[in-house]
């Protein structure tokens, strides 16, 4: 039997302290915009969300808008729990909930590309 070690991903969630942390309390329909700062090149962020919420996130600088009835392209997630982003950037949220709490931890990563 293998160990579970050898089997983690690259988003493992057994790390340490986040440096940075953010919170805020999202009301509906109501976008609101977070710059990622640019103390690191990149971080690995790693968003939670009030149980039970639908919070929307953009990484591209557009807000996201609450889904239609029909399935089509569009340029958000629905709660995602964690993505690499780079210094700088910006992310949007938007939430179809009376009002939902999210934070944003965030871990410097060091990376060459």
């Amino acid at each position: 039997m293998s160990s579970y070690l050898g089997q983690q991903s690259v988003n493992d969630f057994g790390a340490g302290s986040p440096e940075l942390m953010y919170s805020a309390n999202l009301a509906s329909g109501t976008p609101l915009t977070f710059t990622v700062p640019v103390l690191a090149r990149r971080y690995k962020a790693v968003l939670s969300y009030q149980d039970g919420t639908n919070v929307f996130v953009s990484y591209n600088g557009v807000n996201p808008a609450l889904p239609g009835v029909a399935f089509a392209a569009v340029n958000y997630e629905l709660n995602p729990d964690c993505r690499e982003v780079t210094s700088g950037s910006e992310l949007r949220f938007l939430t179809s909930s009376a009002t939902a709490f999210v934070t944003i931890s965030l871990y410097p990563i060091n990376v060459t590309y």
